[in-house]
């Protein structure tokens, strides 16, 4: 608090809360809580396909199909305790399927992150005034 008597310290603290104040504006103004939970339901989204190959991983190379099984319907229950036996048999059919499991993972993994890296890329557009956005391939051609 000594440093705000002098005119110096008030000068800088005057400054640090006009770039406050914009950043804020500028975040009001770009709808920044819109663009934010685009990008965050996109990342969620993209948690799916990260399961899935998980899943597919474990039940592939660390452990069978029975142990994966109590280990997930152990966290299940503390969780959701009451839980559905129809939820419980699917969860046993994609840990006995992972192969196609993991490659429906893979693909959506592909799938989402292109969606994931489109609305960052909209988001980013937004907030730095880009006029006219480039494609992918000439943004890439243009800074090599």
């Amino acid at each position: 608090m000594r440093h705000l008597k002098s005119p110096k310290g008030r000068e800088l603290a005057l400054g640090q809360a006009r770039i406050l104040w914009g950043a804020l504006n500028k975040f009001r103004k770009d709808n920044g809580f819109l663009l934010s939970s685009g990008i965050t339901f996109n990342l969620l989204v993209g948690l799916i396909p990260l399961i899935l190959l998980l899943l597919a991983f474990t039940g592939s190379y660390l452990y069978g199909d029975r142990e994966i099984l109590d280990h997930l319907s152990h966290h299940l229950d503390d969780m959701v305790p009451v839980l559905d036996t129809h939820l419980m048999e699917g969860i046993l059919w994609i840990i006995q399927d992972r192969r196609i499991v993991g490659s429906l993972g893979i693909g959506g993994l592909i799938l989402t992150a292109t969606s994931v890296f489109s609305s960052l890329r909209t988001a980013l557009n937004i907030v730095f005034q880009v006029e006219k956005p480039q494609g992918i391939l000439r943004g890439k051609a243009s800074t090599c």
